[in-house]
Parts: structure tokens; sequence; C-alpha cells
């Protein structure tokens, strides 16, 4: 029986492209210069434009690594096997395994159907609203 659900934020419960610029060239060298670029102009847009919630700042490693995830479902009090990780990336399904929860994928990302089948996902939903009619389906 699931306790919690837990959500990656973009592409799963947002849509952030708006705010993301994207370039395809594949010069190395340009492509380091456009990421650090980037991540300068997205920290004086993006950070007076957003509210970190409480314990946002406590996870020193970056998905895959389970620390976010883990720190989360010991906060709500739940056990790994109690919890469903819901997300977009194939990031978010090895962050999924390496915490040892399960996962449920979203389509409405980059990531495809096929690319998914290679994890162990509960589900793969076309969107938010499949996964919410599956989690209905557990009860």
């Amino acid at each position: 029986m699931l306790k919690a659900i837990i959500f990656d934020f973009d592409y799963t419960l947002g849509d952030s492209t708006n705010g993301i610029a994207l370039t395809s060239n594949d010069n190395l060298y340009e492509a380091e210069q456009f990421i650090a670029l980037f991540k300068e102009k997205a920290d004086s847009v993006m950070v007076s434009n957003t509210e970190l919630y409480a314990g946002g700042d406590d996870v020193k490693t970056e998905k895959p690594d389970p620390e976010g995830l883990l720190s989360v479902i010991e906060d709500l009090g739940a056990m790994n096997e109690e919890v469903l990780y819901v997300g977009d990336s194939l990031v978010d399904a090895r962050t999924a395994e390496n915490a040892k929860v399960k996962f449920a994928a979203v389509l409405t990302g980059t990531t495809t159907k096929d690319d998914f089948k290679s994890y162990n996902s509960m589900y793969i939903g076309k969107n938010i609203s499949d996964v919410y009619k599956y989690i209905l389906t557990l009860e």
C-alpha cells in the first residue's frame, strides 16, 4: 500500500520550456561555454523568480543519487516500499532504482516509452492524469 507519492517537477508537473533555451551546436568547447552562460543567466532570472520549499537546499548530490528522494521519504516517515516516485526522465527512473522505490513514468518530457522499458517502471502513462488513474486502481 502506498503512503506517499513523490513527484519530480519539470516535465512531470510543470513545463519550464519557455525559460530554457536549447542549442544544436555539437562543438564541445562552444557547448560548454553555452552551458556556463546558461547557468549564469538562469541564476539571475530563475533565482529571483523561484520560491524554494523548506529542505530544498539540504541535498548535496544531484539525481540520480537518491539522497534527495531518501531525505523526503524520511521526512514523511514512510518506508521505501510505501513510496511511489513519479518522473519523466531516465534520471528519475535511475533515482527511483537507486532509492529502491516504485517508479511511475510520464511521457510529457522527452523520454519515450521504449526508453523506460529497461527500468523497473510500475507504470508508464502518457501524462500525470494517467498516473493518477493508475494510482486509484491500487487502492
